[in-house]
């Protein structure tokens, strides 16, 4: 099992909501725990501080699955950010999880 904080810092120059800020504050925790072998299941949640009371957007939350077939790992992601870069997922994540509004994605690695 591996756990990871991370603090970061987001400046986001364009903003959507007049009263956010461009300095954005967060806290990300996230974890892996290895089913088997070859598979492992990973959760992610990122708390942003700076968000202002009132925003649309939430906190993201992911849960995925990795398998990793030898030379590729498949990654089946669950979450409520449509985004995948940092400052897309992290400011301004649209899903509520609550509401059902969860979006799938996945990413392919090649391992060298």
């Amino acid at each position: 099992m591996t756990l990871q904080l991370a603090p970061g810092f987001i400046y986001q120059n364009l903003v959507w909501e007049p009263e956010q800020q461009h300095e954005q504050y967060t806290l990300g925790v996230g974890g892996r725990y290895k089913l088997s072998r070859r598979m492992s299941l990973n959760i992610d949640y990122v708390y942003n501080f700076s968000r202002y009371n009132r925003s649309i957007y939430k906190n993201p939350l992911t849960i995925g699955v990795d398998i990793d077939t030898g030379g590729h790992v498949f990654q089946l992601l669950f979450t409520n950010a449509q985004s995948s870069n940092e400052p897309g997922f992290i400011s301004n994540a649209e899903g509520d999880w609550s509401k059902g509004n969860i979006f799938f994605g996945f990413n392919i690695v090649r391992v060298f």
